[in-house]
């Protein structure tokens, strides 16, 4: 009688934990979307090199959870600049072989100070920018931003602006897939 009794109870208690865990399984969790979009700098003081335009990657956390990103801070000097630098490189679409090459990549440094930066939920930063094609590419080609979160290891990930051509930034973005 008591084997019946605990054998009914054991499959009651199995039951709720299972029911548990598809509940909690089921239920929306907070999660992390970063949106890396670009545009074109408005700033006329940077119009340094005709035919070339400033072009910034903006990072927007439309996520629920504060992002963390890692940059490399230069403190400056009397000839470098200052401020923070992320992981960035800019591609280019590669027609013949279908693949997106890459153009451009930031560099560390051979000392590099990082430090974490975070992107609290519905905030944006600015994390690459680019005097296009001056620093690579060329007029009319298809280009897009990469961004990796972290400049090292295992919990980096990678986030891509969508594409755009150079020179025209509201061109539609088809020249990256013929």
């Amino acid at each position: 009688m008591y084997a019946k009794y605990f054998a009914v109870t054991a499959v009651m208690m199995l039951t709720l934990v299972v029911v548990l865990f598809v509940t909690v399984g089921m239920a929306e969790r907070p999660r992390e979307k970063l949106v890396l979009s670009v545009h074109e700098t408005v700033d006329g003081t940077k119009d340094l090199i005709p035919g070339s335009k400033w072009y910034a990657a903006e990072l927007r956390n439309e996520g629920d959870l504060t992002a963390k990103l890692q940059a490399v801070q230069f403190e400056g000097g009397e000839y470098g600049g200052s401020g923070k630098f992320f992981a960035c490189s800019l591609q280019g679409w590669h027609r013949e072989q279908h693949q997106w090459l890459r153009l451009w990549t930031s560099h560390a440094g051979p000392a590099p100070h990082f430090v974490d930066v975070e992107v609290k939920a519905g905030d944006h930063r600015e994390v690459c920018n680019m005097l296009l094609p001056s620093q690579a590419g060329s007029v009319g080609q298809c280009v897009r931003f990469k961004l990796l979160t972290r400049w090292h290891g295992p919990s980096s990930y990678v986030v891509f602006s969508k594409p755009f051509v150079i020179g025209n930034l509201t061109a539609k973005n088809g020249l990256c897939r013929e």
